[in-house]
């Protein structure tokens, strides 16, 4: 999970500079992110629908 939400913050801080990640495609990094959030419940609860997810980062 950890793993996860590291390099989303990546993306996200590369996103905001113009740049691209090296090596890390920033769609699937979000999805993979929002993917364990709702698998886990993270900060949101057990009903929450999937494009309702949020991944705070």
């Amino acid at each position: 999970m950890d793993r996860a939400w590291r390099a989303h913050w990546v993306v996200r801080q590369a996103r905001q500079k113009g740049t691209a990640p090296a090596g890390l495609n920033g769609d699937v990094v979000a999805e993979r992110h929002v993917a364990l959030n709702w698998l886990t419940g993270f900060q949101n609860d057990r009903d929450t629908p999937w494009d309702a997810t949020d991944t705070p980062t």
